[in-house]
């Protein structure tokens, strides 16, 4: 028996596979476009994550700078401090031993010996 299919059955046909190729490629782009969003959400956060670890990190480097620099400014302050006594009391040596000499050399002979 042969079977013969009308040309509308044939449009039918047509028309529906149409459809049914138009929803795949909606389908399709619909699951690219969530991808897409998916894989973009991932990259920025990757990306702030970076971010913030190189933020943290030059905060820490900063830290450690002005650690530095202050330690190194007290141990010049120190360092000034000592300077400062020392020649104080070489001066003070000075004065005493100059007065010393000044009042011996003022005493008569005989008070000297």
């Amino acid at each position: 028996m042969l079977f013969f299919v009308s040309g509308l059955q044939l449009r039918l046909q047509l028309r529906l596979q149409l459809r049914l190729q138009l929803q795949l490629r909606l389908q399709l782009r619909l699951q690219l476009r969530l991808q897409l969003r998916l894989q973009l959400r991932l990259q920025l956060r990757l990306q702030l994550r970076l971010q913030l670890r190189l933020r943290l990190r030059l905060r820490l480097r900063l830290r450690l700078r002005l650690r530095l620099r202050l330690r190194l400014r007290l141990r010049l302050r120190l360092r000034l401090r000592l300077r400062l006594r020392l020649q104080l009391r070489l001066q003070l040596r000075l004065q005493l031993r100059l007065q010393l000499h000044l009042q011996q050399q003022l005493q008569p002979h005989s008070q000297r010996c």
